[in-house]
């Protein structure tokens, strides 16, 4: 009532601030274990594990976390700007993530993909993993094969973890391209209780955020009527993911809906 202005109970902009100020600073503790939890179901969803919440928080000019998450637990930082911070961010690398130095004794190549950029070197092919399917958003680093060029992992890919120890003279740093205009496959999964005109509803906001469906298998649970559906996506990068998800979440019925990399 103090800042509805039809009540007109405050008369100026400063001290209308000053009475937001005093509810913003009230339940400071559960936004800021709200706005944790809000982070790390987003970052799980979306299928993110290599970025930290510091880098995340300096992203929004926090110096604090504590901060960053309070923000979030009191709805000023939103699931969609995360999910652009994400893109943003997603990619780079420190220049002494691995102690040794990268050979950069390859093969060049008269075309690339242009998804992403290569440190040192022009004109080089790249393909994207099939084991991870990274997508612009996901951090990456790229692993030098003997006659296909440069291949796109994730970070945090299984496959190119043993490297790491074994073959880092054969990792080699490298980011996305963000001026490359294009889509790239994921693989989101599904939990609902079954209902009549689900996956009608499904295809309908996917449809409205322009994502092409590629597949689509689903299970059900007759025993507890649940379902358990996997779509193969067409996407243009993690911020776009998340609205879709967001979407999806909201619908009757769904309790879970997230990214998976199998």
């Amino acid at each position: 009532d103090w800042l509805n202005p039809q009540l007109a109970y405050l008369k100026t902009s400063r001290a209308r601030a000053k009475v937001r100020y005093w509810f913003k600073q009230q339940d400071q503790e559960q936004n800021l274990l709200a706005g944790r939890e809000i982070l790390e179901k987003e970052l799980h969803r979306l299928g993110i594990f290599d970025i930290s919440h510091e880098k995340l928080a300096n992203h929004f000019h926090f110096e604090k976390t504590d901060q960053f998450f309070s923000e979030i637990g009191r709805g000023d930082i939103t699931s969609g700007q995360i999910a652009g911070a994400i893109q943003d961010i997603g990619g780079h690398h420190k220049e002494d993530e691995f102690d040794e130095p990268v050979q950069q004794t390859i093969e060049l190549l008269p075309q690339g993909s242009g998804d992403v950029t290569i440190y040192g070197v022009d004109n080089v092919l790249t393909q994207i993993a099939q084991c991870c399917k990274p997508v612009p958003g996901d951090s990456i680093i790229g692993f030098v094969t003997k006659h296909r060029g440069i291949t796109i992992h994730c970070s945090t890919c299984k496959n190119v973890q043993p490297a790491i120890e074994e073959n880092s003279e054969r990792l080699i740093e490298v980011e996305w391209n963000h001026e490359i205009n294009r889509c790239y496959t994921v693989k989101i999964e599904l939990i609902a209780m079954d209902r009549q005109g689900l996956l009608r509803d499904i295809t309908a906001i996917l449809a409205n955020l322009e994502i092409n469906v590629l597949e689509v298998n689903t299970v059900t649970n007759k025993s507890d009527y649940s379902a358990r559906m996997r779509l193969s996506l067409e996407i243009a990068g993690i911020a776009q993911l998340s609205r879709a998800l967001n979407r999806i979440t909201q619908l009757p019925n769904v309790v879970e809906v997230y990214r998976v990399n199998s």
